[in-house]
């Protein structure tokens, strides 16, 4: 091969792998979220998560810190999905039905709110009581919302938490 063959290969080789999309910080949580959900946090690792994205660990370090900036990234995922779904469904205006079929919407679609990550949450809270008591804080937030839907629509204090509970319970399978 002449040598200016080369040269253009090698270039367009180059250009080729520039063309290549950077990945961004969104790229390697979601990848983590997967490996949470998949296997776990303690599977969640710098260089696993370079290995499945096929880079180097060094690209983890242009988005995060370390570690643990990533696992609060991802519980902040967690929070502003899963809990903020369920709450925003449940505070919408109107009637009670206004209401609980958003909230049955919610919990039907993974975009609003993912099951599997839920799980996998509080999977990885068992370890760690700093975790848990964020998990404690979210079930009172997601709890009190939903007394709220009931008692703003009539019913007692009593029952509105009774119907929340059940409601919640059993959706969420806890």
């Amino acid at each position: 091969m002449k040598k200016r063959q080369v040269i253009e290969r090698v270039s367009s080789q180059a250009e080729e792998d520039r063309a290549q999309p950077r990945l961004t910080r969104a790229d390697w949580l979601e990848k983590a979220l997967e490996v949470l959900i998949e296997s776990g946090v303690d599977a969640v690792r710098i260089t696993r998560l370079a290995e499945l994205l096929g880079v180097t660990r060094g690209s983890f370090y242009w988005h995060f810190e370390d570690r643990n900036e990533l696992l609060e990234a991802m519980l902040d995922v967690w929070e502003q999905s899963n809990t903020a779904s369920i709450i925003r469904a449940a505070t919408l205006p109107h009637t009670l039905q206004d209401r609980i079929l958003p909230l049955f919407m919610c919990w039907l679609d993974p975009e609003l709110f993912d099951p599997l990550l839920d799980f996998a949450v509080r999977d990885w809270a068992r370890g760690d009581a700093r975790l848990q008591a964020i998990i404690a804080t979210s079930n009172q937030q997601r709890m009190e919302a939903l007394v709220a839907t009931f008692a703003a629509h009539g019913f007692p204090q009593q029952q509105a938490v009774i119907r929340a509970h059940n409601i919640y319970y059993i959706q969420m399978g806890y």
